[in-house]
């Protein structure tokens, strides 16, 4: 998927209908941040427990918080 977001961009491809699945932003992309902004908002109404199997810089996160995300600036 990732060559047809960098033709189309992300934002026009991307259905808020199908959330499932898997992402692989780069967060430096304004309209990657936005759909990382967009699941985070999502998470934090129906439960952080919602983001499994993050990955931040290649690294495995074992558990999104609150915290976490203020430090991210979402």
């Amino acid at each position: 998927m990732k060559p047809l977001y960098n033709k189309f961009g992300i934002l026009n491809l991307f259905s808020m209908s199908r959330l499932n699945g898997s992402y692989r932003l780069d967060l430096s992309v304004h309209e990657e941040r936005v759909v990382a902004k967009i699941f985070i908002e999502l998470a934090k109404i129906e439960g952080l427990d919602k983001i499994i199997y993050f990955h931040l810089n290649g690294k495995s996160i074992s558990k999104v918080t609150k915290e976490f995300l203020d430090k991210m600036n979402f």
